[in-house]
């Protein structure tokens, strides 16, 4: 365990991606079978259920120590991380024990068969056995706050020349739902040894950003051309009678979206779909994040299915009656789909719009009204591509609509490190209501050397107050920020969130009382958006 422990901790501090891959296949080579299966399965970003919450870990490490509600506190201020305080203010383990990842993953599990005084009594008693390094991750996977430090692509990378295989087949191995206490490294990546995975999606095919001239891309009539829809991509798995769906991130979401479980009796054997599930009520998609309270509940309520019934715009065909169809040509893919999609006529299941222009100009005009139709911009895919493993450059691109813009006010930063020098990592923005600010937009600064000395220098000067970690300045500086979208929001002052925020620029030539005002910004909720013509067709 420790060694896994200490894994994380140095990948965090690795930035070249060379040095994460060597650090991993370091740990790999040293660690048992199953305990190097634990490890990959915590890097590729399975995490287990939550069975208790942050609060509860908080009171619990409390009682275990003598440190004071208000203390604490305090401390988490400074510290900057919650799971990190709670670690850090209980005692010393008084029987330090060498306990592998696997019997501590083992567990972590046991605490589900528990009430929550048992649970309390387990874990404390777990406590007094590990060793910092341990304690904290333990913490971070009980506490839901475990980011994996390693990018799934690298850890993909990693295993493939660790086992000399292909990439490849790695991500297509590593995508499917095997469990690290039931298959060995070799087992998994041969298919032998276990029974076959059902529910195996395919590694996804990713676009790059289209950055140059359109003409570079050659000839118009080579490229299929469809709306960019911003949802959740996933991948729909029909085969022996059920029916599984998958995210990018390669979580298994079926219970998510129980509105698609019906497609399960209408797909045909052995097909698999890729497309976006996006929000879609009265004939319109919903704003992008209008899916994501799915994802923070165990069940979804009848509310939420009601106010935000969720689609699949499906837009690629990769396996029909059983046969993986990826090397395809993408043209004869997507004639697969849409005879498929025409024979089941489900409003559920809509095929992406294919979208008809003749020259370069013809698209540049359809890219200019990307939003009325709820899109973030355009899909290219090259009518001869087959459908690759990751992102490739060459077949699919994605071009997105230019970001709004609004210039906010910097409110609050945020050192990320202790010590006497302040880093300004992030920074929070106002706009004005009225005579006040409130925030809307809270991102990493991004600015080159000497600006990040300037900025530093006037906030050490213009610090108005300090609440740990955090700086409140004086409302002086404006920067251009830079977001995709927005919706409304309970969660923030504003009542509203935006999408993706970014910093553009800082605006030395404006003063701080000519920034945008949140009336600025409620004003992007009210672009038109017209249905398309074939979701509308769907619903007549």
């Amino acid at each position: 365990m420790k060694s896994f422990a200490l894994l994380c901790l140095a990948l965090e501090n690795a930035a070249d991606p060379a040095r994460k891959k060597e650090l991993f296949r370091d740990y790999a080579c040293k660690a048992g079978p199953t305990d190097r299966m634990w490890g990959i399965s915590l890097l590729m970003g399975r995490i287990p259920r939550r069975v208790t919450t942050v609060g509860t870990l908080k009171n619990w490490a409390l009682q275990a120590s003598d440190v004071s509600a208000w203390l604490f506190e305090e401390s988490v201020q400074a510290v900057g991380e919650l799971a990190e305080t709670i670690s850090l203010i209980l005692p010393p383990a008084r029987f330090p024990s060498r306990k592998s990842l696997t019997q501590w993953m083992t567990f972590l599990h046991s605490l589900e068969e528990l009430n929550e005084f048992q649970r309390r009594e387990s874990l404390q008693a777990a406590w007094d056995e590990q060793e910092p390094e341990e304690r904290l991750l333990i913490i971070k996977l009980l506490a839901g706050s475990f980011r994996s430090p390693m990018p799934g692509k690298l850890v993909t990378e990693a295993v493939a020349e660790l086992a000399s295989a292909r990439k490849s087949v790695v991500a297509h191995r590593l995508a499917g739902n095997w469990h690290p206490d039931q298959h060995s490294l070799e087992d998994l990546l041969a298919g032998t040894g276990c029974a076959r995975d059902v529910s195996q999606p395919y590694p996804f095919s990713l676009a790059h950003a289209l950055e140059d001239d359109l003409a570079q891309l050659g000839e118009p009539t080579e490229w299929q051309a469809e709306w960019k829809w911003d949802g959740i991509r996933a991948q729909l798995v029909r085969r022996e009678g059920e029916l599984f769906i998958w995210s990018r991130g390669e979580e298994l979401v079926t219970p998510k979206f129980p509105e698609l479980a019906l497609l399960q009796s209408m797909l045909p054997e052995g097909t698999v779909i890729d497309g976006e599930i996006i929000g879609f009520s009265e004939g319109c998609p919903l704003p992008a994040g209008a899916l994501q309270s799915r994802f923070s509940r165990k069940n979804v309520s009848a509310k939420s299915l009601r106010e935000c019934p969720a689609i699949l715009v499906a837009f690629d065909l990769l396996e029909s009656n059983g046969d993986d169809i990826r090397t395809y040509p993408y043209q004869q893919r997507r004639e697969k789909l849409e005879t498929l999609l025409d024979n089941l006529r489900q409003e559920n299941l809509l095929l992406s719009d294919s979208l008809e222009f003749a020259t370069w100009n013809e698209l540049q005009v359809l890219h200019g009204q990307a939003r009325e139709n709820c899109a973030e911009g355009i899909m290219l895919k090259r009518k001869n591509s087959p459908y690759l493993t990751g992102r490739r450059r060459g077949d699919w691109w994605k071009w997105k609509s230019d970001p709004h813009t609004l210039d906010g006010v910097l409110m609050y930063a945020q050192q990320t490190q202790t010590g006497s020098r302040f880093a300004c990592t992030d920074l929070t923005f106002g706009l004005w209501d009225g005579e006040r600010l409130v925030p809307f937009a809270r991102l990493q600064a991004g600015l080159d050397a000497e600006q990040t000395a300037e900025l530093e220098k006037f906030i050490r000067e213009n610090t108005l107050e300090k609440f740990g970690p955090v700086r409140t300045v004086k409302p002086h500086l404006v920067f251009e920020i830079a977001f995709n979208g927005v919706e409304l929001s309970a969660r923030h002052k504003s009542g509203l969130s935006v999408r993706s925020p970014r910093l553009l620029r800082w605006r030395n030539d404006k003063p701080a009382d000519e920034a945008n005002s949140l009336s600025d910004l409620r004003a992007f909720l009210n672009l038109i958006k017209p249905v398309s013509a074939q979701h509308q067709d769907l619903r007549d």
